[in-house]
């Protein structure tokens, strides 16, 4: 895949939310894509550690399942994935690609 190429996984998710609009997943299914407990999960968002945000919807926090993949699959010059003070700039720069 180049640069230029959109990421199969990225366009099959496009198809779903054009379909069913967009997934969102619970804290629990993202600390277990993550592999973290529920309290390292509480910190690493109160440090500012977890990239995407969650939207709120009747008092609980639910995020967009392709932002959380995309921010699990893309890492920054260290290697290390972006922190909640970064993350925002650079999905933003992703939903600009075309694709």
């Amino acid at each position: 895949m180049t640069a230029t190429e959109p990421d199969v996984r990225d366009l099959l998710q496009q198809i779903r939310e054009a379909i069913h609009g967009p997934q969102m997943m619970t804290g629990g299914e993202f600390r277990k894509l993550l592999k973290l407990s529920r309290t390292a999960f509480h910190t690493r968002r109160a440090l500012g550690r977890i990239g995407p945000q969650p939207a709120t919807t009747l008092g609980h926090p639910k995020w967009h399942a392709a932002e959380v993949e995309a921010w699990m699959r893309t890492r920054d010059a260290a290697g290390e994935l972006y922190d909640a003070a970064r993350w925002p700039a650079v999905w933003k720069r992703m939903q600009k690609q075309p694709g």
